[in-house]
């Protein structure tokens, strides 16, 4: 699901169902990753213009 560290973050690929679900939820969404010791986290709320499709993955 996490494809890569990236210079604002993480990429994050989803299933279509799951977008799907975050689209139509009425509470807010957010991504959180935490490390394998949980000492560091980082997260964002869902937005919708803050993706992008992939095609063929």
């Amino acid at each position: 699901m996490f494809k890569s560290k990236t210079s604002g973050g993480f990429k994050v690929i989803g299933k279509n169902k799951h977008l799907n679900y975050y689209l139509n939820s009425q509470s807010p969404i957010f991504i959180i990753i935490m490390d394998n010791c949980f000492k560091r986290m980082h997260w964002v709320k869902f937005e919708i213009y803050k993706t992008s499709p992939l095609g063929n993955y």
